[in-house]
């Protein structure tokens, strides 16, 4: 079950949309200080997504140490290492009624998605997973993910049996390879992240390979995260 995309095409095409949102960055340097809150219908009791965790020792010890540096710019407050990851399926948000014409879907919706994910993922070859240099995303600082295009297929493959599942983000952003590292504070120090952030735009950070992926269900309360209920898919 090859990927869809030329290796080379694929992590082309990331490296572009890559450099074209830190070049936006540096011509205008805005960011956003975090709420601490999804942004997600209000009805909406669950979010479920799909995503590969980041379990490599070496390429976690690598992040950690890399965010503890740009910690030190005073701009920057990194994520703890359990969050570490990398979305495929932007987030589809669940309700127990949903209303009639809403983005919301069933809460049976996500029995029906692990049960199709672990199907259609059934025999999927693993794959590598290349994190090189950072980024400036409007609301968090990232770690750059090449995977040769099998995140794009991953998700066609799910969403051929579950159309229901989002192609976008809720904000319109198409899904872009990523590992989020953090969110902004005191953005009175920015210069001095972006100063690191430039310093380390072709930084090799590590690699790893995916034997699967998972399936989370994270229950919302007044738009916060609560502790997500985690089911892998392997491969």
């Amino acid at each position: 079950m090859p990927a869809s995309s030329a290796p080379g095409d694929q992590n082309g095409r990331t490296a572009a949309e890559h450099e074209a949102i830190w070049q936006r960055f540096l011509q205008e340097p805005s960011a956003q200080l975090s709420s601490g809150r999804l942004s997600a219908p209000p009805e909406a009791s669950v979010s479920l997504v799909f995503q590969v965790s980041i379990s490599d020792g070496a390429l976690r010890r690598a992040l950690q140490t890399l965010g503890a540096e740009l910690a030190t710019t005073g701009a920057f407050a990194p994520f703890p290492p359990g969050y570490w990851h990398a979305t495929i399926v932007p987030p589809a948000f669940l309700a127990d009624e949903p209303s009639g014409g809403s983005l919301l879907l069933p809460r049976s919706f996500a029995q029906e998605a692990m049960t199709a994910a672990r199907e259609v993922l059934s025999g999927y070859p693993p794959f590598d997973m290349h994190v090189r240099g950072v980024n400036a995303f409007q609301d968090v600082v990232v770690a750059v993910l090449y995977e040769s295009g099998h995140f794009a297929d991953i998700q066609r493959l799910l969403r051929e049996r579950l159309p229901q599942l989002p192609e976008r983000y809720l904000d319109g952003y198409e899904p872009l390879p990523h590992i989020s590292l953090g969110v902004y504070q005191d953005l009175a120090r920015l210069p001095q992240l972006t100063d690191a952030l430039s310093a380390n735009r072709e930084r090799e950070i590590g690699r790893m390979t995916a034997r699967g992926i998972e399936m989370l269900i994270i229950p919302l309360q007044d738009g916060r995260m609560g502790e997500p209920e985690r089911h892998p898919v392997p491969f």
